[in-house]
Protein backbone atom coordinates (compact mmCIF):
# COMPACT_ATOMS: atom_id res chain seq x y z
CA UNK A 1 0.00 0.00 0.00
CA UNK A 2 2.98 2.61 0.86
CA UNK A 3 6.74 2.43 2.12
CA UNK A 4 7.40 4.86 4.53
CA UNK A 5 10.75 6.63 5.84
CA UNK A 6 10.88 8.72 9.45
CA UNK A 7 13.28 11.44 10.82
CA UNK A 8 13.23 13.09 13.90
CA UNK A 9 13.62 16.88 13.87
CA UNK A 10 14.89 19.01 16.24
CA UNK A 11 11.76 20.87 16.48
CA UNK A 12 10.33 17.71 18.46
CA UNK A 13 8.24 16.69 15.62
CA UNK A 14 8.74 13.41 13.13
CA UNK A 15 9.10 14.26 9.53
CA UNK A 16 7.47 11.11 7.58
CA UNK A 17 7.76 10.62 3.98
CA UNK A 18 5.15 7.96 2.69
CA UNK A 19 5.56 6.59 -1.23
CA UNK A 20 2.32 5.57 -2.09
CA UNK A 21 2.00 2.15 -4.23
CA UNK A 22 0.61 2.44 -7.68
CA UNK A 23 -2.31 0.20 -6.72
CA UNK A 24 -3.31 2.41 -4.04
CA UNK A 25 -3.00 5.55 -6.50
CA UNK A 26 -5.30 4.02 -9.10
CA UNK A 27 -7.71 2.87 -6.62
CA UNK A 28 -7.64 6.08 -5.22
CA UNK A 29 -7.89 8.21 -8.74
CA UNK A 30 -11.14 5.85 -9.07
CA UNK A 31 -13.24 7.21 -6.60
CA UNK A 32 -11.40 10.74 -6.73
CA UNK A 33 -13.11 10.42 -10.43
CA UNK A 34 -16.04 9.28 -8.89
CA UNK A 35 -16.36 12.40 -6.40
CA UNK A 36 -15.77 14.73 -9.45
CA UNK A 37 -18.31 13.25 -11.40
CA UNK A 38 -20.74 13.82 -7.99
CA UNK A 39 -19.76 17.15 -8.17
CA UNK A 40 -19.87 18.46 -11.96
CA UNK A 41 -21.93 18.37 -14.85
CA UNK A 42 -20.82 15.99 -17.22
CA UNK A 43 -23.28 16.40 -20.40
CA UNK A 44 -24.67 12.91 -21.21
CA UNK A 45 -24.44 11.33 -17.65
CA UNK A 46 -26.16 11.80 -14.65
CA UNK A 47 -24.02 12.64 -11.49
CA UNK A 48 -21.88 9.64 -10.94
CA UNK A 49 -22.34 8.09 -13.49
CA UNK A 50 -19.94 8.95 -15.96
CA UNK A 51 -16.77 6.65 -17.09
CA UNK A 52 -13.55 6.82 -15.39
CA UNK A 53 -11.82 7.40 -18.69
CA UNK A 54 -14.04 10.04 -19.86
CA UNK A 55 -13.83 12.14 -15.98
CA UNK A 56 -9.59 11.55 -16.66
CA UNK A 57 -10.04 13.16 -20.42
CA UNK A 58 -12.09 16.18 -19.55
CA UNK A 59 -10.69 17.08 -16.13
CA UNK A 60 -6.79 15.53 -17.08
CA UNK A 61 -4.57 13.43 -15.21
CA UNK A 62 -3.28 15.75 -12.55
CA UNK A 63 -6.77 17.35 -11.40
CA UNK A 64 -7.86 13.65 -10.66
CA UNK A 65 -4.64 13.03 -8.94
CA UNK A 66 -4.59 16.00 -6.99
CA UNK A 67 -8.00 14.82 -5.24
CA UNK A 68 -7.13 11.90 -5.44
CA UNK A 69 -4.34 12.57 -2.69
CA UNK A 70 -6.65 13.91 -1.02
CA UNK A 71 -8.56 10.80 -0.84
CA UNK A 72 -5.42 8.28 0.00
CA UNK A 73 -4.22 10.24 2.72
CA UNK A 74 -6.99 10.45 4.72
CA UNK A 75 -7.41 6.78 4.28
CA UNK A 76 -3.72 5.71 5.28
CA UNK A 77 -3.28 8.24 7.79
CA UNK A 78 -4.00 5.97 10.82
CA UNK A 79 -1.95 3.69 8.96
CA UNK A 80 1.08 5.63 8.69
CA UNK A 81 0.86 6.54 12.25
CA UNK A 82 0.92 3.38 13.19
CA UNK A 83 3.41 1.97 11.02
CA UNK A 84 5.75 5.20 11.68
CA UNK A 85 6.22 3.89 15.55
CA UNK A 86 5.20 7.38 17.15
CA UNK A 87 3.35 8.97 19.51
CA UNK A 88 1.63 12.24 18.07
CA UNK A 89 0.66 15.04 20.14
CA UNK A 90 -1.78 16.18 17.72
CA UNK A 91 -2.67 15.83 14.10
CA UNK A 92 -0.04 15.93 11.56
CA UNK A 93 0.32 18.59 8.52
CA UNK A 94 1.32 18.06 5.00
CA UNK A 95 4.32 19.98 4.49
CA UNK A 96 4.86 18.58 0.46
CA UNK A 97 3.12 16.56 -1.76
CA UNK A 98 4.89 14.49 -5.09
CA UNK A 99 1.81 13.61 -7.73
CA UNK A 100 4.09 10.85 -9.58
CA UNK A 101 5.19 9.22 -7.81
CA UNK A 102 2.63 9.86 -5.44
CA UNK A 103 4.78 10.92 -2.45
CA UNK A 104 3.64 12.60 0.99
CA UNK A 105 5.66 14.41 3.32
CA UNK A 106 3.65 15.21 6.86
CA UNK A 107 5.40 16.78 9.57
CA UNK A 108 3.79 15.40 12.59
CA UNK A 109 4.24 17.12 16.26
CA UNK A 110 5.12 14.17 18.94
CA UNK A 111 3.81 13.92 22.49
CA UNK A 112 6.06 15.87 25.06
CA UNK A 113 9.09 13.42 26.56
CA UNK A 114 10.46 14.68 30.57
CA UNK A 115 13.33 12.80 31.71
CA UNK A 116 13.77 14.36 35.47
CA UNK A 117 16.57 12.08 36.23
CA UNK A 118 18.05 11.38 39.67
CA UNK A 119 14.98 13.51 41.25
CA UNK A 120 15.21 11.37 44.57
CA UNK A 121 18.35 13.26 45.69
CA UNK A 122 16.54 16.87 45.27
CA UNK A 123 17.07 18.67 48.44
CA UNK A 124 16.69 22.26 49.76
CA UNK A 125 16.61 23.76 52.97
CA UNK A 126 13.53 25.32 54.52
CA UNK A 127 13.55 28.02 56.51
CA UNK A 128 11.94 28.68 60.03
CA UNK A 129 10.03 31.79 59.83
CA UNK A 130 8.93 34.29 62.60
CA UNK A 131 7.55 37.38 63.75
CA UNK A 132 9.64 40.09 65.01
CA UNK A 133 8.89 42.34 67.94
CA UNK A 134 8.80 45.16 65.27
CA UNK A 135 6.34 43.66 63.00
CA UNK A 136 4.36 43.05 66.10
CA UNK A 137 4.47 46.65 67.03
CA UNK A 138 3.48 47.83 63.37
CA UNK A 139 0.15 45.35 63.11
CA UNK A 140 -0.48 47.22 66.90
CA UNK A 141 -0.03 50.14 65.19
CA UNK A 142 -2.32 49.39 62.44
CA UNK A 143 -4.70 48.03 64.80
CA UNK A 144 -4.90 51.48 66.56
CA UNK A 145 -5.58 53.15 63.35
CA UNK A 146 -8.07 51.38 61.65
CA UNK A 147 -10.14 51.87 65.18
CA UNK A 148 -9.27 55.70 65.05
CA UNK A 149 -11.53 58.45 66.22
CA UNK A 150 -11.96 60.91 62.98
CA UNK A 151 -13.11 64.62 63.62
CA UNK A 152 -13.92 67.22 61.00
CA UNK A 153 -11.28 70.12 61.72
CA UNK A 154 -11.15 73.56 60.72
CA UNK A 155 -7.73 74.12 60.23
CA UNK A 156 -4.57 72.99 57.23
CA UNK A 157 -4.37 69.60 57.16
CA UNK A 158 -1.13 68.19 58.86
CA UNK A 159 0.91 64.68 58.94
CA UNK A 160 -1.65 62.56 60.58
CA UNK A 161 -4.85 63.84 59.60
CA UNK A 162 -7.08 62.16 57.19
CA UNK A 163 -7.95 64.55 54.05
CA UNK A 164 -11.28 63.78 52.04
CA UNK A 165 -10.56 64.69 48.26
CA UNK A 166 -13.18 65.81 45.73
CA UNK A 167 -10.87 64.86 43.20
CA UNK A 168 -6.96 63.62 42.88
CA UNK A 169 -5.58 64.07 39.11
CA UNK A 170 -2.10 62.24 38.17
CA UNK A 171 -0.37 62.87 34.83
CA UNK A 172 2.93 61.84 34.04
CA UNK A 173 4.04 61.73 30.02
CA UNK A 174 1.27 62.92 28.74
CA UNK A 175 -0.66 59.71 30.22
CA UNK A 176 -3.26 60.14 32.88
CA UNK A 177 -2.49 57.07 35.27
CA UNK A 178 -4.54 58.18 38.33
CA UNK A 179 -8.13 59.85 38.53
CA UNK A 180 -10.31 59.37 40.98
CA UNK A 181 -13.32 61.42 43.37
CA UNK A 182 -14.30 61.51 46.77
CA UNK A 183 -11.00 60.17 48.07
CA UNK A 184 -10.52 59.86 51.89
CA UNK A 185 -6.56 59.41 52.36
CA UNK A 186 -4.46 59.51 56.05
CA UNK A 187 -1.59 61.47 55.67
CA UNK A 188 1.28 58.87 56.41
CA UNK A 189 4.91 59.95 54.97
CA UNK A 190 6.07 56.48 56.43
CA UNK A 191 3.69 54.69 53.89
CA UNK A 192 1.91 56.56 51.37
CA UNK A 193 -1.19 55.93 49.57
CA UNK A 194 -0.40 56.99 46.60
CA UNK A 195 3.59 57.72 46.09
CA UNK A 196 6.07 59.18 48.17
CA UNK A 197 6.24 62.76 49.18
CA UNK A 198 2.12 63.05 48.37
CA UNK A 199 1.34 63.28 52.06
CA UNK A 200 3.74 66.09 53.02
CA UNK A 201 2.38 67.94 49.57
CA UNK A 202 -0.90 68.06 50.94
CA UNK A 203 0.19 69.56 54.57
CA UNK A 204 -0.95 72.79 54.43
CA UNK A 205 -4.09 72.55 52.64
CA UNK A 206 -7.85 73.37 53.93
CA UNK A 207 -11.28 72.52 53.03
CA UNK A 208 -12.20 74.03 49.70
CA UNK A 209 -8.16 74.62 48.35
CA UNK A 210 -6.59 72.99 45.03
CA UNK A 211 -3.03 72.47 44.48
CA UNK A 212 -1.12 71.35 41.77
CA UNK A 213 2.82 69.79 42.26
CA UNK A 214 5.12 67.53 40.65
CA UNK A 215 6.57 64.30 42.15
CA UNK A 216 8.83 61.58 40.86
CA UNK A 217 7.25 58.41 40.67
CA UNK A 218 9.63 55.27 42.38
CA UNK A 219 11.45 52.97 40.90
CA UNK A 220 9.13 49.99 42.45
CA UNK A 221 5.89 52.12 40.54
CA UNK A 222 3.14 49.17 39.18
CA UNK A 223 3.77 50.87 35.66
CA UNK A 224 6.97 49.97 34.27
CA UNK A 225 6.92 53.05 31.87
CA UNK A 226 6.26 55.43 33.88
CA UNK A 227 8.99 54.02 37.21
CA UNK A 228 10.89 57.09 37.67
CA UNK A 229 9.20 59.73 35.92
CA UNK A 230 7.86 63.35 36.40
CA UNK A 231 4.34 63.19 37.73
CA UNK A 232 1.90 66.07 37.69
CA UNK A 233 -0.43 65.77 40.75
CA UNK A 234 -3.88 68.40 41.09
CA UNK A 235 -5.78 67.44 44.13
CA UNK A 236 -9.00 69.50 45.93
CA UNK A 237 -9.39 69.52 49.43
CA UNK A 238 -12.82 68.60 50.57
CA UNK A 239 -12.40 68.27 54.27
CA UNK A 240 -9.62 67.70 56.98
CA UNK A 241 -10.36 65.52 59.60
CA UNK A 242 -8.19 64.38 62.91
CA UNK A 243 -7.51 61.17 63.87
CA UNK A 244 -7.30 60.24 67.50
CA UNK A 245 -5.57 57.03 68.04
CA UNK A 246 -7.05 55.08 70.84
CA UNK A 247 -4.88 53.97 74.11
CA UNK A 248 -3.40 50.39 73.20
CA UNK A 249 -5.11 48.83 76.17
CA UNK A 250 -7.38 46.18 77.77
CA UNK A 251 -10.39 48.50 76.04
CA UNK A 252 -9.07 48.08 72.78
CA UNK A 253 -8.67 44.95 72.83
CA UNK A 254 -11.97 44.40 73.79
CA UNK A 255 -13.62 46.53 71.00
CA UNK A 256 -11.66 44.74 67.92
CA UNK A 257 -12.73 41.25 68.94
CA UNK A 258 -13.55 38.39 71.62
CA UNK A 259 -10.38 39.56 73.67
CA UNK A 260 -10.66 40.18 77.37
CA UNK A 261 -7.20 41.74 77.68
CA UNK A 262 -4.35 43.36 75.89
CA UNK A 263 -2.46 40.35 75.72
CA UNK A 264 -5.08 38.16 74.98
CA UNK A 265 -5.55 40.20 71.31
CA UNK A 266 -1.73 40.34 71.03
CA UNK A 267 -1.54 36.32 70.93
CA UNK A 268 -3.84 35.96 68.68
CA UNK A 269 -2.43 38.52 66.46
CA UNK A 270 0.83 36.99 66.51
CA UNK A 271 -0.40 33.39 65.55
CA UNK A 272 -2.39 35.02 62.42
CA UNK A 273 0.86 36.53 61.91
CA UNK A 274 2.73 33.65 61.87
CA UNK A 275 0.28 31.54 60.42
CA UNK A 276 0.43 34.33 57.35
CA UNK A 277 4.23 34.38 56.85
CA UNK A 278 4.27 30.16 57.10
CA UNK A 279 1.55 29.94 54.25
CA UNK A 280 3.68 32.52 52.28
CA UNK A 281 6.75 30.65 52.67
CA UNK A 282 5.71 27.02 52.15
CA UNK A 283 4.24 28.77 49.16
CA UNK A 284 7.58 30.75 48.02
CA UNK A 285 9.27 27.22 48.91
CA UNK A 286 7.29 24.68 46.71
CA UNK A 287 7.84 27.41 44.21
CA UNK A 288 11.46 27.02 44.64
CA UNK A 289 11.43 23.45 44.74
CA UNK A 290 9.51 23.31 41.30
CA UNK A 291 11.64 25.90 39.90
CA UNK A 292 14.93 23.52 40.67
CA UNK A 293 13.43 20.02 39.32
CA UNK A 294 11.98 22.48 36.32
CA UNK A 295 15.68 22.93 36.15
CA UNK A 296 17.25 19.50 36.34
CA UNK A 297 15.05 17.82 34.27
CA UNK A 298 15.63 17.11 30.47
CA UNK A 299 12.61 18.56 28.52
CA UNK A 300 11.21 18.41 24.89
CA UNK A 301 8.06 19.56 23.64
CA UNK A 302 6.87 20.40 19.65
CA UNK A 303 6.04 24.38 19.25
CA UNK A 304 2.31 23.84 18.43
CA UNK A 305 1.85 23.31 22.12
CA UNK A 306 3.92 26.55 23.07
CA UNK A 307 1.22 28.41 20.54
CA UNK A 308 -1.66 26.69 21.87
CA UNK A 309 -0.35 27.37 25.50
CA UNK A 310 -0.02 31.30 24.57
CA UNK A 311 -3.63 31.16 22.82
CA UNK A 312 -5.09 31.04 25.85
CA UNK A 313 -2.90 33.45 27.73
CA UNK A 314 -4.11 35.63 25.44
CA UNK A 315 -7.48 34.71 26.13
CA UNK A 316 -7.25 35.26 29.10
CA UNK A 317 -5.81 38.36 29.06
CA UNK A 318 -8.91 39.57 27.04
CA UNK A 319 -11.09 38.30 29.52
CA UNK A 320 -8.94 40.04 32.22
CA UNK A 321 -9.05 43.61 30.77
CA UNK A 322 -12.45 43.54 29.84
CA UNK A 323 -13.64 42.32 33.70
CA UNK A 324 -11.32 44.73 35.15
CA UNK A 325 -10.84 47.74 32.88
CA UNK A 326 -14.23 47.34 30.89
CA UNK A 327 -12.10 47.67 27.86
CA UNK A 328 -12.48 46.23 24.24
CA UNK A 329 -9.10 44.54 23.56
CA UNK A 330 -8.34 46.72 20.03
CA UNK A 331 -8.68 49.94 22.84
CA UNK A 332 -6.56 48.12 25.36
CA UNK A 333 -3.80 47.26 22.31
CA UNK A 334 -4.23 50.91 21.42
CA UNK A 335 -3.87 52.38 24.10
CA UNK A 336 -0.94 50.54 25.16
CA UNK A 337 0.44 51.52 21.56
CA UNK A 338 1.26 47.15 21.41
CA UNK A 339 -0.05 44.70 18.65
CA UNK A 340 -1.93 41.40 19.75
CA UNK A 341 1.64 39.90 18.47
CA UNK A 342 3.97 41.55 20.51
CA UNK A 343 1.61 40.98 23.67
CA UNK A 344 1.77 36.87 22.57
CA UNK A 345 6.17 37.41 22.39
CA UNK A 346 5.65 39.54 26.05
CA UNK A 347 3.69 36.77 27.02
CA UNK A 348 5.96 33.87 25.64
CA UNK A 349 8.41 33.64 28.31
CA UNK A 350 5.05 32.86 30.84
CA UNK A 351 4.14 30.29 28.04
CA UNK A 352 6.93 28.63 28.39
CA UNK A 353 7.40 28.33 31.84
CA UNK A 354 4.13 27.19 32.16
CA UNK A 355 4.61 24.19 29.97
CA UNK A 356 7.86 23.20 31.48
CA UNK A 357 6.96 23.05 34.94
CA UNK A 358 3.47 21.30 34.02
CA UNK A 359 5.37 18.87 32.54
CA UNK A 360 7.30 18.11 35.70
CA UNK A 361 4.51 17.75 37.83
CA UNK A 362 2.65 15.76 35.66
CA UNK A 363 5.92 13.19 35.09
CA UNK A 364 6.51 13.42 39.34
CA UNK A 365 2.68 12.55 40.06
CA UNK A 366 3.60 9.63 37.91
CA UNK A 367 7.02 8.66 38.84
CA UNK A 368 5.46 8.67 42.55
CA UNK A 369 2.49 7.29 42.47
CA UNK A 370 0.43 10.54 42.93
CA UNK A 371 -3.40 9.29 43.29
CA UNK A 372 -6.72 10.56 43.97
CA UNK A 373 -9.58 8.60 45.28
CA UNK A 374 -13.85 9.54 44.00
CA UNK A 375 -13.91 10.47 47.24
CA UNK A 376 -11.33 12.64 47.42
CA UNK A 377 -13.14 14.58 44.35
CA UNK A 378 -16.55 14.50 45.96
CA UNK A 379 -15.45 16.32 49.03
CA UNK A 380 -13.64 18.94 46.50
CA UNK A 381 -16.76 19.21 44.91
CA UNK A 382 -18.63 19.73 48.14
CA UNK A 383 -16.37 22.65 49.21
CA UNK A 384 -16.93 23.94 45.63
CA UNK A 385 -20.61 23.68 46.34
CA UNK A 386 -20.32 25.51 49.96
CA UNK A 387 -18.33 28.50 48.61
CA UNK A 388 -21.09 29.17 46.43
CA UNK A 389 -23.43 29.40 49.62
CA UNK A 390 -25.32 26.36 47.92
CA UNK A 391 -26.17 23.80 51.00
CA UNK A 392 -28.30 21.21 48.68
CA UNK A 393 -25.48 18.54 47.75
CA UNK A 394 -27.94 16.00 46.01
CA UNK A 395 -25.84 16.69 42.73
CA UNK A 396 -23.02 14.80 44.62
CA UNK A 397 -25.55 11.48 44.95
CA UNK A 398 -25.04 11.90 40.85
CA UNK A 399 -21.50 12.22 41.24
CA UNK A 400 -19.52 11.15 37.59
CA UNK A 401 -16.07 10.78 37.98
CA UNK A 402 -15.50 11.34 33.88
CA UNK A 403 -17.51 14.26 33.32
CA UNK A 404 -15.54 17.51 32.98
CA UNK A 405 -15.87 18.72 36.04
CA UNK A 406 -14.64 15.83 38.20
CA UNK A 407 -11.83 15.42 35.99
CA UNK A 408 -10.50 18.86 36.36
CA UNK A 409 -10.98 18.83 39.88
CA UNK A 410 -9.31 15.29 40.15
CA UNK A 411 -6.49 17.28 38.36
CA UNK A 412 -5.83 19.70 40.19
CA UNK A 413 -6.37 17.45 43.45
CA UNK A 414 -3.06 15.52 41.88
CA UNK A 415 -1.43 18.99 41.18
CA UNK A 416 -1.52 19.46 44.78
CA UNK A 417 -0.60 16.32 45.94
CA UNK A 418 2.07 15.69 43.53
CA UNK A 419 3.67 19.79 45.11
CA UNK A 420 2.85 18.53 48.64
CA UNK A 421 5.72 15.56 47.90
CA UNK A 422 7.79 17.35 46.00
CA UNK A 423 8.34 19.56 48.97
CA UNK A 424 8.65 16.61 51.56
CA UNK A 425 11.35 15.52 49.06
CA UNK A 426 13.03 18.24 49.24
CA UNK A 427 13.05 18.78 53.26
CA UNK A 428 14.27 15.15 53.19
CA UNK A 429 11.40 13.74 55.18
CA UNK A 430 9.26 10.77 53.50
CA UNK A 431 7.16 10.86 50.74
CA UNK A 432 4.49 8.53 52.24
CA UNK A 433 4.13 6.49 49.23
CA UNK A 434 0.30 5.45 48.45
CA UNK A 435 -0.89 2.08 46.78
CA UNK A 436 -3.97 2.33 44.36
CA UNK A 437 -6.92 0.81 45.45
CA UNK A 438 -10.31 0.36 44.73
CA UNK A 439 -11.66 3.48 43.52
CA UNK A 440 -8.25 5.49 43.16
CA UNK A 441 -7.10 6.60 39.84
CA UNK A 442 -3.62 7.23 39.32
CA UNK A 443 -1.82 10.32 38.20
CA UNK A 444 -0.34 8.34 35.04
CA UNK A 445 -4.29 8.10 34.00
CA UNK A 446 -6.65 11.25 35.77
CA UNK A 447 -9.26 10.82 33.32
CA UNK A 448 -9.93 7.25 34.32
Amino acid sequence: MFELKKEFLESHEALITVQVADETVAEGMKKAAHHISMEANIPGFRKGKAPYSLVLQMFGDSAVRQEAAEVILDEIYPQVIEQAEIDPYSQGQLEDLTLSPMTFKIRVPLQPTIVLGDYETLRKPFGAVEVTEQELAAALDHVRNQNAVVQPVDRPAKLGDEVSFESIHGEAKDEVFFHDHEVKIALDADQPSVVPGFSEAIVGLSKGEQKQFTLTLPDNFEDEDLQGEEATFTVEVNAVSERTLPDLDDALASTVGPFATLEAMKTDLHKQMLDYKEAEAQDAYRTAVLAELTQRAEIKYPAVMEEERLDALVEQAKQNIKRRYNLEWSDFLRLQGKTEEQVREELRPEAIKSIKEGLVLSEFAILTNVVVTDEEVKAELKELLKDANITDFSALERFDPKSNLAVDLRLNLITKKAIDKMARLAQGLPMEEVSPEAGETAASDPAA
